[in-house]
């Protein structure tokens, strides 16, 4: 298979011998050749002879090179135009896609590839390392309720078919209890891991996998200072260790309250389920929270779908159980599968 070329010009050496060392060590589905220029003439000759499937330009060495005009050479030969910036928004106008330097390697690669498959698809995608892995999220503005049994509701539903991992970082979830039994580790423990960046972390992960019924789960965190003590690159770690390591087909994520980073973590989601229940607070708390600039992009894009929340009653949680399924029948799958095709 044909070497896609993904190249960076970057100044900052340092950075650049990282970025080539991860890309390098983690190889995609897609074969990358991963070339890195520090200098702006050994750009000039490689983008001479070669076509850049992808050029990640430095910004300010990108903005030099366009005030000098010096750029018509390297600008044809790339596919794909990014700036690797330090700063908000796309400052060198159309064809250019901007992408944050202050992320972790994992979460850059991943955007690098995602970003690529989407927006030059007639070169056949880009490999995103199981990018197949569907990564749904669910999260209630307002801390409306029953979402954790709508999440393990739909991760049942999908598990008919896929293999699915159920994560849940809402705090006192309760699970031990739920469930009969005892952890010895936890979610924690595991976050701890990737803190400290432990040799084996695909063989601790794994272990640290329970199972009800037909869904695969991570035992959740114990109390909400460890959910809102994690740094939100830490939870984008998690996500890569998942997506990469493992051959989950998908991600149901319960984000429950207090997770650092939601949005950015919202904004990686394949599909964002919202439910809303009745009452004018939850009411608000949706509008407030789809009018968001980033969440309306999800709206817009038709990644972000709102149901009815299902609310216990009188009969328990049996009762509760059913209405869930319902939901997830009735309103999730259709929107999340049209057709019946694809996850299911």
């Amino acid at each position: 298979m044909k070497r896609r070329k993904m190249v960076l010009a970057c100044t900052d050496t340092l950075y650049a011998g990282r970025f080539l060392q991860y890309m390098q060590e983690n190889e995609s589905s897609v074969p990358w050749e991963w070339v890195v220029f520090s200098e702006e003439m050994a750009l000039r000759r490689f983008a001479s002879a070669h076509e850049m499937d992808v050029l990640l330009m430095e910004d300010d060495l990108a903005g030099r090179l366009l005030r000098e005009r010096a750029n018509e050479v390297i600008w044809e030969k790339a596919a794909l135009k990014m700036l690797l910036t330090e700063h908000a928004g796309n400052l060198h106008g159309a064809g250019w896609q901007s992408i944050s330097r202050y992320q972790s390697m994992p979460a850059l690669r991943r955007k690098l590839l995602k970003t690529y498959a989407r927006l030059v698809p007639e070169r056949g995608g880009g490999g995103t390392d199981k990018g197949d892995m569907l990564f749904v999220g669910l999260y209630a503005p307002g801390n409306g309720g029953a979402l954790t049994e709508l999440g393990l509701a739909l991760a049942r539903a999908l598990a008919e078919r896929k293999r699915v991992l159920y994560l849940c970082t809402a705090a006192y979830a309760g699970f031990e209890q739920r469930f009969d039994c005892r952890y010895e580790r936890d979610l924690s423990d595991l976050l701890v891991d990737l803190l400290e960046n432990h040799n084996g972390l695909p063989e601790r992960l794994a272990a640290l996998v329970h199972r009800v019924g037909p869904v695969d789960y991570l035992p959740p965190m114990r109390c909400f200072e460890d959910v809102w003590e994690t740094p939100s690159g830490v939870w984008e770690e998690l996500l890569a260790l998942i997506r990469d390591q493992t051959t989950y087909e998908v991600l149901v994520w319960d984000f429950g309250q207090g997770v650092r980073g939601l949005k950015d973590l919202l904004m990686l989601c394949d599909k964002v389920v919202v439910p809303v229940g009745s009452t004018p607070h939850e009411e608000a708390a949706w509008r407030t929270f789809a009018g968001d600039r980033r969440m309306g992009r999800l709206l817009e894009e038709e990644r972000l779908f709102r149901v009815k929340a299902p609310l216990p009653d009188e009969a328990g949680e049996a009762r509760l159980s059913r209405v869930c399924e319902e939901t997830v029948r009735l309103s999730l799958l259709p929107a999340l599968c049209p057709e019946r095709r694809g996850i299911l």
